[in-house]
């Protein structure tokens, strides 16, 4: 017999079903291998989120199958409602950058109601936002703050609906125009461009139908009847999903990828465009060529380290470290991009997302790091001695960490932008600046209680079998490899886009690449699955008294 309900929380209203999940995991496992494929042999790379998003999908649906027989767990949960809610964002990304191709191929620049150099970063930067939003949804949700994290999706999905309202009447506007003033390209039949405004269309379409329905569905509430029947996921989210994907991968964009075509102005490449824009402003995507032999070290090793993590999980169901693992995948992401970088410097793409994954990894890493604290604590009953209430201390740092995260996102959003992006460092800065001050708290307070409980030991402490000494000097040493990290962005982003940390790539494997990797093996050795035990199974306590409450000095 199933259970559905957890310390008081009820993360599914059914058991979800294991062969539905499994049917369509291995469907989008088969369509996103296709569509890697086929990005890798047409190089048509803008179509790497679209690919992204396809294991987006693929990741949820594993969480599907897994929480058939762990509904009372949180990491199947948190994993199928993030990736599946997220992966749309992904498909809508290489959407949108697909209709500005579709235009300069065929010159009807001059014909698009907005300006085609702003099109794309005008459109994906609304999905960023949107993908932000909804990004921190879940955390929000099993943290407590359940209708919070319901308005956080809702607000996201509005975002989205509304970008696509816009993209759809500028696409349509613009067929109406080339139509009755067609450009001589426009008559070209190796140029199928009506064939791909009818497939974005048609994806969009879908797209829409699916936000409508999740807005529908997170608007009636957890006793609505969309989030208490497993069918309607299914037939509103799942199968337009995989419509999506093999509409896209029937009508691929490829053709429409101007690879091999010459600017107006000129012999250059453009695919580079938004590139080219980043130059004319002074803000250049690479100031070097990124070494592709340090990138595929370091996602190999991202890569290896993260899928320990990932095991680690689900063999000892310690599901609160969900984040560090997902902090894992966006480094490997973020490298995996860095690689596709070394041939493609005029590519903006492969930059975002390098760029966006790297940056926000380690929000994820603290958020793990943040509620480890507060089960040491409690492993060693020395709640008395804890600077700030033990059950606000989770909470505190890990709302404080969702802010970082919304704020360091928003800010790689902006650079993104050729014309915005000073005022995207400078709120990247601040994301980081919160950071910092966050984790000199959250150090302030564990360095307290452990001098506190040094002072005063509590019973509990005493055993032999409870590392909790050891767990909190892995603490230590993660957290200070996060701070070096992010007092090394800061320099680095203060100096500017000439400065000598952005204009040379060593410094990014030293003060980011190899401190996050120590990060995650530290925390892989002194994995908290250890304090489990004293968790879940309180040692019985002798019958003397732990110790006389002593008078703590601060």
């Amino acid at each position: 017999m199933h259970r559905l309900i957890s310390r008081g929380y009820q993360f599914w209203a059914y058991v979800p079903s294991m062969p539905a999940a499994v049917v369509f995991m291995l469907i989008f496992l088969l369509i996103t291998a296709l569509h890697c494929w086929r990005m890798f042999k047409t190089k048509t790379w803008f179509c790497i989120a679209f690919t992204l998003g396809g294991l987006f999908e693929v990741i949820g649906y594993l969480g599907r199958c897994i929480a058939h027989n762990n509904t009372t767990t949180m990491g199947p949960y948190v994993l199928t409602n993030a990736f599946v809610l997220l992966g749309p964002t992904l498909f809508a990304a290489s959407i949108y950058m697909a209709l500005g191709r579709i235009i300069r191929r065929v010159r009807g620049e001059h014909l698009s109601i907005i300006r085609v150099s702003r099109l794309t970063k005008t459109f994906v930067w609304g999905d960023i936002i949107s993908f932000a939003v909804q990004g921190n949804s879940t955390p929000l949700s099993v943290l407590g703050y359940a209708k919070w994290g319901k308005i956080l999706v809702i607000v996201g999905l509005l975002i989205q609906l509304i970008s696509f309202f816009i993209f759809w009447l500028t696409a349509i506007i613009f067929s109406s125009r080339i139509h009755r003033k067609p450009t001589t390209e426009s008559f070209q039949p190796h140029i199928p461009w009506k064939k791909s405004l009818h497939m974005l269309y048609a994806v969009s379409a879908l797209i829409l139908v699916r936000s409508i329905f999740r807005i529908i569905e997170y608007t009636l509430g957890n006793d609505g009847y969309p989030l208490t029947h497993e069918w309607t996921l299914y037939i509103f989210d799942s199968v337009p999903m995989a419509i999506v994907m093999v509409v896209f991968f029937i009508w691929y964009p490829s053709q429409i990828n101007p690879t091999s075509d010459l600017d107006t102005e000129g012999n250059i490449p453009l695919a580079s465009s938004m590139s080219q824009e980043y130059l004319r402003s002074g803000y250049y995507v690479w100031h070097y060529v990124p070494s592709i032999a340090a990138s595929i070290i370091f996602l190999i090793l991202f890569s290896a380290v993260t899928s320990f993590h990932f095991w680690k999980i689900f063999k000892t169901k310690v599901q609160f470290t969900l984040p560090f693992a997902i902090g894992g995948l966006y480094e490997f992401i973020g490298y995996t991009a860095r690689a596709a970088a070394h041939d493609k410097t005029g590519k903006l793409m492969p930059y975002i997302i390098q760029s966006v994954f790297v940056l926000l990894a380690p929000t994820l890493f603290a958020a793990a790091v943040y509620m480890v604290l507060a089960r040491i604590i409690y492993s060693v009953k020395g709640e008395a001695y804890s600077p700030i209430p033990m059950r606000l201390i989770t909470k505190l740092f890990v709302s404080c960490d969702i802010i970082t995260f919304l704020i360091q996102g928003g800010g790689a959003g902006l650079m993104a932008k050729g014309d915005q992006a000073s005022s995207g460092q400078d709120i990247v800065l601040a994301g980081l600046a919160l950071q910092i001050v966050t984790f000199v708290v959250f150090l302030g307070t564990a360095i307290i209680f452990h001098r506190r409980m040094n002072q005063y030991p509590t019973q509990t402490s005493l055993y032999e079998d409870v590392p909790w000494k050891t767990h909190l000097n892995g603490l230590y040493i993660i957290s200070a490899m996060i701070l070096v990290r992010s007092i090394f962005r800061i320099i680095e982003y203060g100096m500017g886009n000439d400065g000598y940390l952005l204009s040379n790539e060593w410094p990014n494997y030293i003060f980011d690449a190899v401190p996050m990797l120590i990060a995650m093996v530290c925390f892989a050795v002194w994995h908290p699955s250890e304090l489990y035990p004293f968790l879940v199974q309180p040692r019985a306590q002798p019958e003397q008294t732990d110790t006389v409450e002593p008078k703590l000095e601060a």
